[in-house]
């Protein structure tokens, strides 16, 4: 029940979550079917309030790659070659929602994007960070590590677990309000779903940055 105050002033109704990295790996793994390497690490931006949360996935072959039955020769020398190789369908179709998109390899170097540059460097994407999530953005095989690799954007497998299961959206904004934790073992986020709202100034929802 919300609390009487003399102007008779109603509050916005709010749902507040608090998850951690496991259930966010959790949720992922139980999307694909098959369990995934990962690690988390958080960037800082322009203090310790405004950063964001990189988060790299790790797959085993076997669970991402289409094989040619037939002949595992030429499967290995394609993929040694880094060329010809096919992801499985069910797993681009499951990851893709929370994959970034491709424009966003187009932010850097151009005026027409200056001002979403700014943001993304006050949250700490910039840099050779945000190198590292260009490189990354699609599911990539690196033969040094013979896996698959990808770099998903947590706030929206976060978004996909508050979803109505029946229509896969939330009824209100979800704005990301703080995040706890630097590395994989301690971070954590704290979620606020509004009602009918628009997105509090200061919030970390960089959907508002890229456009799809």
């Amino acid at each position: 029940m919300a609390r009487i105050n003399k102007a008779g002033v109603k509050p916005i109704p709010r749902e507040t979550y608090r998850l951690n990295n496991s259930e966010v790996i959790n949720h992922l793994q139980n999307l694909l079917g098959f369990e995934v390497d990962y690690d988390f690490t958080r960037w800082t931006g322009i203090s310790k309030y405004d950063s964001y949360v990189r988060m790299r996935v790790v797959m085993n072959d076997k669970d991402c790659i289409k094989q040619d039955s037939e002949n595992n020769w030429v499967n290995n020398v394609l993929k040694d070659n880094g060329c010809g190789i096919v992801f499985k369908k069910n797993v681009i179709d499951t990851i893709t929602p929370f994959m970034y998109p491709d424009n966003i390899k187009n932010l850097r170097n151009n005026p027409e994007y200056a001002e979403e540059m700014r943001h993304l460097a006050d949250i700490g994407l910039y840099g050779d960070n945000l190198d590292e999530v260009i490189r990354f953005q699609k599911l990539t095989h690196v033969n040094e590590a013979d896996k698959c690799i990808v770099y998903l954007r947590p706030e929206r497998i976060i978004y996909d677990m508050l979803s109505d299961p029946t229509t896969n959206k939330i009824d209100g904004n979800m704005v990301i309000t703080n995040v706890y934790g630097t590395t994989s073992d301690s971070i954590r986020w704290e979620v606020d779903i509004f009602e009918n709202t628009s997105n509090k100034s200061g919030d970390i929802n960089i959907d508002r940055l890229f456009a799809k």
